[in-house]
């Protein structure tokens, strides 16, 4: 039996929404200006939760991209343009016309094309621990596999080696 997005162990309020042919696992809370928040790279929307307390005059709106989180995954990898339409479109799925973007590390460089492409649907730009954008090089090649995979979420013992 395969597993669905919306059988996945996760935040209790967080709803699963069909956005173009992906199905986006989407969580929205609180109330006031609206703020879309873009996580780095294999993370999920589960890793906001700190930030959602110390926001409460916000409606937080936060997304797992496909192949992370609860969220479908792709036949193949989405260009960045891609998937800066479907954050527009998750917006738009919750009747959202603009809102400010924060983005942390390569949501940061999402958050970016989705300011460049889609002007309308974005307010203020927030920008935490990220790069100019999608053709940036690190220093190393081998920062690129570090960068690729969540387990410096998980495993603090691999993060303090690699930071």
């Amino acid at each position: 039996m395969s597993e669905r997005p919306d059988d996945r162990i996760g935040c209790g309020d967080a709803q699963v929404i069909t956005v173009g042919r992906h199905r986006i696992r989407v969580q929205t809370s609180g109330h006031g200006p609206p703020l879309l928040l873009v996580m780095g790279i294999g993370g999920n929307l589960e890793m906001w939760e700190p930030l959602r307390r110390l926001l409460p005059n916000r409606r937080l709106i936060s997304f797992d991209v496909p192949g992370t989180g609860g969220s479908s995954t792709s036949w193949v990898p989405l260009p960045m343009t891609a998937l800066a339409r479907l954050a527009a479109g998750v917006l738009s799925h919750l009747g959202i016309e603009r809102a400010d973007v924060l983005g942390v590390s390569w949501g940061g460089v999402l958050a970016q094309v989705l300011a460049i492409h889609h002007p309308n649907s974005v307010g203020k730009l927030v920008l935490a621990a990220t790069s100019c954008g999608q053709g940036s090089i690190p220093g190393r090649p081998s920062t690129l596999w570090i960068m690729a995979t969540p387990r410096r979420y998980y495993s603090p013992a691999y993060l303090n080696r690699v930071a």
